[in-house]
């Protein structure tokens, strides 16, 4: 985890920037689930980011501030395509080929798309989860399924 999250979020609660109302959310992702081969320290901070928010939704609860987190799985963005088409040059294959093994891994089967995580964001910060604090919403499509 980033150390500039924690201090960030220690130097503003002493200014009252966060109210009652307000939700801080994390960016985590499903790394912190399964890990992935030659970049242990990635999942590792993603792992960490959430124990934090989990930490800050206790230690701000009586405020009446909320802290989640949610982790996005597979996202259509400019990124994973370029990403698509490096794996299908190293494998001989077409971008579309390896989007549709990833697409395959998808319970729901589809990519997710920005607008995706952008409507799960606005939820953990709306009213609509008034009591949701210290948890970690998992964006995958069922990719990553926990009780």
């Amino acid at each position: 985890m980033s150390a500039s999250i924690q201090v960030l979020t220690r130097a503003i609660q002493p200014l009252e920037i966060l109210t009652r109302k307000d939700a801080p959310m994390c960016l985590a992702e499903i790394a912190e689930a399964s890990g992935l081969p030659k970049s242990s320290a990635y999942p590792v901070s993603k792992a960490g980011l959430i124990m934090f928010t989990k930490c800050l939704a206790v230690e701000y609860a009586a405020e009446g501030i909320r802290a989640n987190a949610f982790c996005p799985g597979q996202l259509l963005t400019d990124m994973n395509v370029k990403r698509y088409a490096r794996e299908a040059a190293a494998e001989g294959c077409t971008p579309e080929e390896t989007m549709r093994r990833a697409i395959a891994t998808v319970p729901l089967g589809r990519i997710g798309t920005p607008r995706d995580v952008g409507l799960a964001a606005a939820f953990l910060v709306s009213d609509a989860s008034a009591y949701m604090t210290g948890q970690a919403l998992n964006v995958t499509g069922g990719q990553i399924t926990e009780l």
